[in-house]
C-alpha cells in the first residue's frame, strides 16, 4: 500500500500520540508535495520517464526509485 492508499486509514498508532495513520500519511503528502513544489533540494521526485521497473508497486516501487538515483547523479 502507498502512504496515497493510507491517507483514509483510521487506525490509531501507539508511538505518535493518539493520531492516526491517515492523519500522519496526509501530514507525509504534504510535506512531499511542499518540498517538491519549492527548491528543497533534499526532496526529488522521479518522472515517469525515468521508472525502471514499470510494474513495481508499493514498497517495491519506492526501492526501485532509491536505487535509481545513485546511478544517475553521479
Amino acid at each position: 500500500m502507498t502512504v496515497d492508499g493510507l491517507k483514509s486509514s483510521r487506525r490509531k498508532d501507539a508511538k505518535v500520540k493518539g493520531k492516526c495513520i491517515g492523519e500522519l500519511a496526509r501530514e507525509a503528502i504534504r510535506w512531499a508535495h511542499d518540498g517538491l513544489q519549492s527548491d528543497n533540494a533534499s526532496v526529488i521526485g522521479q518522472r515517469r520517464d525515468e521508472i525502471d521497473e514499470e510494474d513495481a508497486t508499493g514498497d517495491d516501487a519506492i526501492l526501485a526509485c532509491c536505487l535509481y538515483y545513485p546511478q544517475v547523479r553521479r
